[in-house]
Formats: structure tokens, sequence, C-alpha cells
């Protein structure tokens, strides 16, 4: 969902705010203009005197939605974010993270296992734990486990593969794969009211509305 323009008092136009999800920088135009910042989260926005006010955004890590304070007044571009979504915005990487650690260690670990405890090896007076020659291996497990993992957490956080859903009931949808786009609506939404998302959906004048049973 992209940051609402604001229409704040005395700004001359709309005030719209870029928020980077992941550093959380800020960029900050004003009627389509770039605005220059005056210090760090600080934009002198032009006011429509042809002044200029000086405005503070606040944007934090993993949310795209900054706020906006002018004069003491705090305008938010967006929904407020809840902690437990921002945090589950770091999941992929935690996770591949953790399967590079598993990967590096097991490497490791078992080279030492290897030269140390089951067989080692006395070459050219080296120490049985020479660690400068375990490097490579370690590296290379850390990225195939780091590999794996990318690979098989995108799929259970799509919940993929799906061999059956609902809406493959619907005669249309096999359009999604040709030329067609389509957007889904569950009921289970505690906001969901079947008279108000048809009439929203009808505004948007569709090519059809499907009701898709459980």
């Amino acid at each position: 969902m992209q940051p609402q323009a604001l229409s704040i008092p005395d700004i001359a136009g709309p005030v719209a705010v870029k928020t980077n999800w992941f550093t959380g920088r800020s960029t900050v135009t004003v009627s389509g203009r770039d605005v220059p910042a005056s210090g760090r989260g600080r934009f002198a926005l032009p006011t429509r005197s042809g002044q200029t006010t000086e405005a503070r955004v606040r944007a934090q890590m993993l949310d795209p939605y900054a706020t906006v304070e002018v004069g003491g007044q705090k305008y938010r571009t967006g929904p407020v974010v809840p902690i437990w979504l921002r945090i589950l915005g770091l999941l992929p990487i935690l996770l591949i993270a953790k399967g590079g650690l598993i990967g590096g260690l097991s490497g490791y670990l078992m080279q030492y296992w290897i030269s140390v405890v089951s067989y080692p090896v006395n070459v050219g007076g080296k120490p049985y734990h020479s660690w400068p020659a375990f490097i490579v291996p370690t590296f290379e497990l850390t990225i195939l486990f780091a590999g794996i993992f990318a690979v098989f957490g995108m799929l259970a956080l799509n919940g993929l593969p799906m061999p059956y859903h609902p809406v493959f009931n619907v005669p249309r949808f096999a359009f999604a794969t040709k030329d067609r786009f389509f957007l889904i609506v569950f009921s289970s939404d505690p906001k969901y009211n079947p008279v108000e998302v048809r009439r929203l959906l009808e505004s948007f004048g569709p090519r059809s509305i499907s009701e898709v049973p459980d």
C-alpha cells in the first residue's frame, strides 16, 4: 500500500513522503517537487505565503509509513503497523541467517571431528586443529545451507505448494496465468461486510465479481 499524500494547512501543496522500509530513511516532495533536507529527519516545507516551515519526519525501521510533524501537529502517511508485523518482516532474513549459521557450524565441527577426534593425521608437523584449512569448506557449507533455507523458507512462508484453493473453482480464474489480474477479499477479515465490499469492487469497473464458497 502506497503512503497517502498529506494535506497540511498553509503548506503549498500535497506532501508526499517515501520511506525506505528497511533503513527508515525518507524523501519528501511537495506538489511533486523534491524538498531538501535541512537536517537529520528535518525538511523545509514551502508555505503558501512563499516562506518555508520546518517539518520533522519520523520513520522507523520496517515501517513504510512515516509521521510528519509540523507546528506541533502530527500527520501520519498511513495506518499504524503493528510491532508483530514489523518483526515478521525480518523473518526471511533471520531464516536465511539461521541456515547460514547452521551450515557454517556444521562444516567447521565436521572438519574438527575428522581432523582432531576421529582420524588425526600428522601433516608436516601442523596442529590437528588447523583452523585456516577449515575456512573454505566452512564458507561453502554456509552458503549452501543459507540457500536451502531461503528456498524452502520462501515456499513455507508463502504456503506453497498449494494443490488446491477454493478460488480455483471460479471459471474465470483460469485467466490469471494469461492476461488478467485478480483481487481476493477474505471474509475472515473482522471488518468484512459483503454489501460494502461488493459496492467498493463494483466502483472499480471489474470484468466480473464472484463469491467463492469456503
